[in-house]
């Protein structure tokens, strides 16, 4: 699984590139939170599943990450941990707002 960055990265190129260009990156997302959400888990590693579903479960899975402790090596960078904590939580609230934008 990535790190916290790469997921800001990540959670920054979704919605211009779309959710197929990064299916590797989203496999692997949805195996590090498959303990914590199983469905979101079950619908990113989902070719086939809508991109709005997708895209709404790429939301979750940013909140479960944000709320769990999936990285704890990296608890000891407390200052870079909470600059990307924040980051993390801007994503999720630019997820969330264009989902209901979007009416899924």
């Amino acid at each position: 699984m990535c790190g916290r960055q790469e997921l800001v990265k990540l959670g920054e190129r979704v919605p211009e590139d779309g959710v197929h260009r990064h299916e590797r990156a989203l496999r692997e997302l949805a195996s590090a939170i498959s303990l914590h959400s199983p469905g979101a888990a079950a619908v990113l590693g989902d070719p086939s599943a809508p991109v709005v579903l997708r895209e709404r479960a790429f939301g979750v899975a940013v909140d479960v990450v944000l709320r769990s402790a999936i990285w704890p090596e990296e608890a000891a960078e407390s200052e870079q941990a909470a600059q990307t904590d924040r980051e993390l939580q801007r994503l999720l609230v630019d997820w969330q707002g264009q989902l209901v934008g979007w009416g899924a």
